[in-house]
């Protein structure tokens, strides 16, 4: 298998686009679209199958896997922010009480 074949300049434009739209498609909730209230089926669960089918087993599969990534990197900085303020606050309030 040819790698050059694979990765080819048009073929990772559409890898850079399919990942975007992919990690756009993540906050999005497709069942409430639809109409089923009670359900949570997201576009990126409609779209990754998608990306496979246009781009290829291998490129389709890096794209949903650059994109899944890439969710779990910005969701682990907001979780870590979060942590460090709420570890802070204590420390704030014992050192206004002390003055």
């Amino acid at each position: 298998m040819n790698i050059s074949k694979i990765f080819t300049k048009k073929g990772i434009i559409f890898l850079i686009l399919f990942s975007a739209l992919a990690l756009i498609g993540m906050n999005i909730n497709f069942s409430k679209l639809v109409g089923a209230e009670s359900q949570f089926f997201t576009l990126f669960q409609f779209f990754g199958p998608v990306a496979g089918s246009f781009l290829g087993p291998i490129v389709g599969a890096l794209s949903v896997l650059i994109a899944q990534l890439s969710n779990f990197f910005i969701v682990f900085r907001y979780i870590i922010i979060k942590i460090f303020i709420y570890a802070k606050k204590p420390f704030y309030i014992i050192s206004i009480r002390r003055k």
